[in-house]
């Protein structure tokens, strides 16, 4: 049971411990602190590559960072400048992503399988750095920009191509070691300045772009990677494209932490293997694996004493189970939760073991409160045990504009976010996320939750996967669930 506190609660406000001191930080660029890491410890490992065993040193994650800001700058690439970042969990993914952070370009970091025109449309990149399979199909829809009359980005590619531009072929031109060695980030950058452009999940919605502030970066030890500690080995399957991806990238560096990064889908068997190869002590898992990994006989064939810390997000299916299976085959390792969103990064976690189900409490630097569904009393907010939609506010979350559409201003409550999850907290301050306010139904008078449904689905041993939503009938809202089975069990 969780026992150390770092938050207060007034007037039913849940505030997380202040860490944060703009006055201080204001004049720090994240670029230079990233450097002066890289430089402090030089022949670290800072990551591999799980399958091929390749890795990349501090040293060579600086030069090549370093060199893809200066080409950038050379082509031309300036302050408040965008591009656009489009892989998997790769190694090399970090390189541009880094030299924008030290020239002060905003960059849209992309998974590979959201890859497609209308996420171009939206963010007009200068630069498109995209995997090779794509790169065909970006200069497909590179053309259909142009006929748009949006002007058509360089297109980068990771890995070899003879007919384009390669990150390979940047990186091995010639560069200055002066140049290298001084090479200096851009100077003051304002805390509110846009860093990066994200798409939000679009798992109700299309995915909209949203702007997220420099000072997201500026206190990740506080919130971004749960309970990662300083030379940990690091188990990592989230590519860049995805906010818990970015923020445990940076805070791996700055605690120097070797990332063992995984590009292949999730598999148990591989993953058992790879935490028993590495000696790995801290996982990030989305739910969905954990899922897959309790209803497995292959953890106990493994030795997978190394695991020290446990951190699971994403849907709340099964977060109860995932706790007490996890910590039973696991009974070294804290099994911890979190509960983050793209446009808010994390709102709280679980600094240790604590109860079942429990997403922990608010994280430092985030106030949180819950407020009525009723549009009429969300001024007020709700106690302990009485359920409502989660709101926060922090320094990290995205950058609010006057100027939103009606539809984006919504999700503001004055200078509150709203989240548009159901949950509410305990008397010890925990944390408990219910549903999806837009996925809940009314069903013979009941408010039917489907991750309740979903949850009892997926305990059945022959079942991997579980979706409910809800179909009209006779006037009626009814369940209707899809399910996934488990390859060589019947039903």
């Amino acid at each position: 049971m969780e026992t150390l506190k770092t938050f207060d609660i007034e007037d039913n406000v849940l505030i997380g411990t202040k860490t944060w001191n703009p006055h201080i930080i204001n004049c720090i660029n994240i670029g230079d602190l990233i450097l002066k890491s890289f430089k402090s410890n030089p022949d670290f490992i800072g990551q591999v590559d799980a399958e091929t065993g390749e890795e990349n040193t501090f040293q060579q994650m600086k030069e090549k960072s370093v060199k893809c800001a200066l080409w950038m700058q050379k082509s031309g690439i300036q302050i408040n400048d965008v591009i656009m970042v489009c892989s998997h969990n790769q190694l090399d993914a970090y390189v541009p992503f880094l030299a924008a952070l030290y020239i002060g370009v905003v960059v849209n970091l992309l998974d590979e399988c959201l890859f497609e025109e209308y996420f171009l449309e939206q963010i007009k990149p200068k630069i498109l750095f995209i995997d090779e399979k794509f790169s065909v199909t970006a200069t497909v829809y590179t053309n259909i920009l142009r006929i748009l009359d949006i002007p058509e980005p360089t297109i980068i590619i990771f890995g070899t191509n003879e007919q384009s531009i390669t990150l390979e072929s940047i990186l091995n031109d010639h560069y200055n070691p002066v140049s290298i060695d001084n090479f200096t980030c851009a100077k003051v950058i304002s805390m509110k300045s846009t860093a990066m452009k994200l798409f939000t999940s679009g798992t109700t919605a299309p995915p909209k772009a949203i702007e997220i502030p420099y000072s997201a970066f500026m206190a990740p030890s506080d919130q971004h990677a749960p309970n990662m500690l300083q030379n940990d080995i690091a188990l990592s399957f989230e590519s860049l494209g995805f906010i818990n991806g970015i923020f445990m990238t940076i805070q791996a560096i700055f605690l120097h932490v070797k990332m063992i990064k995984v590009k292949s889908q999730f598999h148990t068997e591989r993953t058992c293997k790879i935490i028993e190869q590495y000696k790995v002590t801290w996982a990030f898992l989305e739910t969905s694996m954990c899922v897959q990994l309790i209803k497995s006989i292959d953890l106990g064939k493994h030795d997978l004493s190394s695991l020290k810390n446990v951190v699971f997000s994403g849907s709340t299916v099964n977060s109860y189970e995932i706790h007490i299976v996890l910590r039973a085959w696991l009974p070294n390792a804290s099994i911890l939760q979190a509960y983050s969103l793209t446009e808010t990064g994390i709102i709280a976690y679980q600094r240790q073991s604590g109860k079942p189900g429990s997403s922990g409490y608010v994280s430092q630097n985030v106030c949180l409160k819950i407020i009525s569904l009723n549009p009429l009393n969300r001024e007020k907010s709700l106690g302990l045990n009485m359920q409502g939609e989660i709101c926060c506010t922090s320094p990290y979350m995205m950058i609010h504009k006057d100027d939103e559409s009606a539809a984006h201003d919504n999700q503001f409550n004055s200078n509150w976010f709203r989240t548009g999850d159901m949950g509410y907290y305990d008397k010890d301050g925990d944390i408990f996320i219910i549903d999806r306010i837009n996925q809940l139904f009314e069903y013979q008078n009941h408010q039917i939750s489907p991750t309740s449904i979903e949850t009892i689905l997926q305990n059945h041993l022959a079942v991997s996967e579980a979706v409910v939503t809800s179909i009209p009938d006779n006037n009626v809202m009814h369940p209707l669930a899809f399910v996934t089975k488990i390859p060589g069990i019947e039903v």
